[in-house]
């Protein structure tokens, strides 16, 4: 098989520069995150093969390059501290965990702090959306 030049591979076009890559390595390698969330993409095992050759070619030596299946069709990569986060990470986008706790988890993986969370939490409080009253109840 001939190698694939990372340029003009299309099977990649969609995943970041190679800069962009090595700066989310970077910030995870010097703790401003636990993880870095980079894509999602079809789970196709060539495919998953071919973005963790890209992520790893970039991979700051304390980061840890990573391609996760959901076992549902997609999969999704970034880089991570360490392989509990990515473990943690796993875990918390399976069906277990409700959703509210899941963008919590996911906003500390992310570098997000709690008092940040909080206050998204708190302003997405009062952005709900309903129907109008039917004119017979609002009268």
């Amino acid at each position: 098989m001939p190698a694939r030049d990372k340029l003009t591979d299309p099977t990649t076009d969609w995943l970041p520069s190679d800069d962009l890559l090595s700066e989310q390595s970077y910030l995870v390698a010097r703790g401003v995150r636990t993880m870095a969330h980079i894509a999602e993409f079809p789970a196709e095992p060539g495919l998953m093969v071919i973005v963790a050759t890209r992520l790893e070619a970039q991979a700051d030596p304390n980061a840890i390059p990573f391609v996760v299946d959901h076992q549902d069709g997609h999969a999704t990569c970034g880089y991570a501290v360490a392989g509990w986060a990515v473990e943690l990470y796993r875990w918390v986008m399976g069906k277990e965990i409700p959703q509210e706790q899941r963008e919590r988890v996911l906003g500390l993986l992310l570098g997000y702090s709690p008092a940040a969370i909080a206050s998204f939490e708190d302003r997405a409080a009062g952005r709900r959306y309903l129907a109008s009253l039917p004119e017979s109840a609002s009268s």
